[in-house]
């Protein structure tokens, strides 16, 4: 089936897991839909030290940021 979608396994497999996580009824959905959530953090280091942090959630914001 994935083939047939034209995308790789494990993109596959994470949109029907999402698809899954909604489909379930509370409390069981939200606490499937937190756990599933995703996050990047970025460290940034001057002298081998870190001297900021950022959080990102929203990784198409944070892919753009990293692209300037």
């Amino acid at each position: 089936m994935w083939k047939a979608a034209n995308v790789s396994y494990t993109r596959y497999a994470s949109e029907m897991a999402d698809i899954l996580r909604k489909c379930l009824k509370d409390p069981y959905s939200d606490i499937a839909l937190e756990r599933s959530r995703m996050h990047l953090r970025e460290t940034i280091y001057k002298d081998g030290k870190p001297i900021s942090q950022e959080l990102h959630e929203e990784f198409q914001k944070a892919f753009k940021k990293f692209e300037n």
